[in-house]
């Protein structure tokens, strides 16, 4: 019995069975080629056709389950598995157990290599049948991916480079074209190019074309190769200067610009009170941002910087004076000469204004020039002028002062200036025999300075009041409430050490009612009842006591307040009251 093995290969043309005698595994048409991409993959059909002739000696089909076939594959001789090799195959094994096209099994072959690979099978049965397995053979041709990249553009310049990228000579472009994947069918503008002029950025642009697709490059060259232009503004070398000469400059770069200020000075450094006739100015050296350079300078001039001389008689500075103080000043020049005559001889004062005075009063100054400009100030001068009087400070107790007490105000001077002649404090007695608010004025001239500035009047108030004992039985004194029937009459006790008159009261006392608190309580027995006209002041001489017989009203019964007695003396005095039924 004969066996044919066919492998299918989509789109594939089949010619004539091929059929060998024996045990043979033959495939439809023959060897047979497959086209894939890189990456891509084909599937191939395989089954065993079973000969009808007994080529074999075996009969039926070979493959059956007793004895299967399995077939493996191989790649230019190598085997084929599932993974890691160049050519793969999923499956990596078949097994036949029937024959027929309708028990075909595929497989799918796939790889990433471009190149030409020969897949060949091989089959392994444990039964006597036998199998030929040529005509599976087939060509698998693994071409390479389409090229996806244009091609690589890289500039070369050449050329003597300065600061910033910029050029300072003729530069030299050229151009590298490569592509590893296709090749360079086309390019625009890579030929080599040599710049020779100054550009602020000329840019030269290559552009090349490969089946991958178009690239552009550009390349963007700045040249300057010419050092900045310097322009001074120099002043007449002939004449004479009676300063320092300074020549103003400014520079200019019309390509790459400037690398630092446009405008500059040069200038000479004669030293004050000396001349010559070459005077030599500084150099310096202007940049581009290129790095050309270019120098202006120095330049030469005739300098005299030799001042007048003034002289001045200047009184004592360390004294005091009470008007104000003029310095005599003469002037001269042995060069040019004074610019004005009237500097030959001149004063200078101070001007202190009336009234005041300082340590360091100026007079005016005065500046004396030569012919070319040079000049010399002298003043102001500064002295210790002194037109004012000591200042006196008057200071009066600040507290309220008991009568008929003895206290002193304290008085002081100072005197910013020449300084107080005599005494500088003391005391002055008050007189406390009348309440309320006081003055005491002490005369102007009371205090002289060392100028014999006399000083001004002063004044200070001060306060009066009664020695006041507080209030006796039967009324206490806060914080203590008294207890009280409203509607009875309360005599209102105390003294105000002696004797003071009748009219030591600003008004009748009156009542502030208030929110009745906690504390202590002392009810009040020495009433008598409240009747028209009851309420009065009194003064007891064997007590020495004042006693006010203060009415109450029913209607206060059930309340609290604060019987209050404002006295001549401007002070309130007060006692606190529960109002009973």
């Amino acid at each position: 019995m004969t066996l044919v093995f066919i492998a299918l290969v989509p789109g594939l043309v089949l010619a004539d069975e091929v059929r060998v005698t024996g045990n043979a595994i033959v495939i439809s048409g023959g060897v047979k080629t497959v086209t894939i991409t890189a990456g891509g993959s084909a599937t191939v059909s395989y089954y065993i056709q079973q000969q009808p002739a007994n080529q074999d000696g075996q009969q039926g089909c070979n493959a059956n389950d007793g004895s299967p076939a399995t077939l493996t594959f191989k790649a230019n001789g190598s085997p084929i598995s599932s993974t890691g090799t160049t050519v793969t195959a999923n499956p990596s094994t078949l097994t036949f157990t029937q024959c027929g096209q309708g028990n075909s099994q595929s497989v799918t072959f796939s790889s990433s290599t471009p190149g030409t690979f020969v897949i060949t099978v091989q089959v392994s049965d444990t039964g006597h049948g036998s199998y030929d397995a040529n005509p599976a053979t087939f060509t698998l041709i693994v071409n390479p991916p389409p090229d996806s990249t244009p091609p690589l553009i890289t500039p070369a310049v050449s050329g003597t480079l300065g600061n910033d990228s910029w050029y300072v000579s003729d530069v030299t472009v050229t151009w590298s074209v490569t592509d590893p994947e296709s090749s360079v069918t086309s390019t625009s503008g890579c030929d080599p190019t040599t710049i020779t002029a100054d550009t602020t950025g000329l840019t030269l642009t290559c552009t090349a074309t490969s089946a991958g697709g178009t690239a552009s490059q550009a390349v963007t060259i700045k040249r300057d190769a010419t050092p900045p232009e310097i322009l001074c503004a120099v002043p007449d070398q002939s004449m004479w200067y009676g300063d320092n000469v300074s020549v103003s400059c400014s520079a200019s770069d019309s390509t790459s610009g400037l690398a630092g200020p446009s405008t500059f000075t040069l200038s000479t450094s004669v030293p004050v009170n000396t001349e010559t006739s070459a005077a030599t100015t500084n150099s310096q050296t202007v940049s581009d941002y290129a790095g050309n350079t270019a120098t202006a300078g120095p330049f030469t001039f005739k300098i005299d910087r030799k001042a007048p001389t003034v002289s001045c008689t200047v009184p004592d500075q360390t004294v005091w004076y009470a008007a104000d103080v003029s310095v005599t000043c003469t002037a001269s020049d042995g060069g040019s000469g004074l610019a004005d005559a009237t500097d030959a001889t001149f004063s200078l004062t101070t001007s202190v204004p009336a009234d005041t005075e300082t340590p360091s009063a100026t007079t005016s100054s005065r500046t004396v020039a030569d012919m070319v400009g040079n000049s010399t100030t002298v003043g102001p001068y500064s002295f210790k002028v002194d037109k004012k009087g000591p200042t006196v400070t008057l200071s009066c107790p600040t507290g309220p002062i008991l009568q008929n007490t003895t206290i002193s105000a304290t008085w002081s001077a100072t005197d910013g200036g020449s300084g107080v002649a005599g005494a500088t404090s003391g005391n002055v007695l008050l007189d406390t025999t009348q309440v309320g608010s006081q003055t005491l004025t002490l005369p102007a001239g009371l205090v002289v300075d060392n100028a014999g500035n006399p000083s001004s009047s002063v004044n200070c108030t001060y306060q009066v009041v009664y020695q006041w004992s507080g209030f006796f039985a039967p009324v206490d004194n806060p914080s203590v409430w008294n207890v009280v029937q409203a509607g009875r009459s309360v005599p209102l006790k105390f003294s105000l050490n002696g004797y003071q008159g009748m009219n030591i009261l600003l008004g009748a006392p009156r009542v502030q009612f208030v929110t009745c608190g906690a504390g202590l309580t002392d009810s009040i027995t020495e009433t008598e009842a409240s009747t028209a006209g009851s309420s009065g002041l009194q003064y007891d001489p064997t007590t020495d006591q004042y006693i006010y017989v203060w009415k109450t009203d029913k209607a206060w019964a059930g309340r609290c307040g604060k019987v209050v007695l404002m006295l001549k003396d401007g002070t309130t005095r007060e006692a606190w009251f529960q109002f009973r039924r």
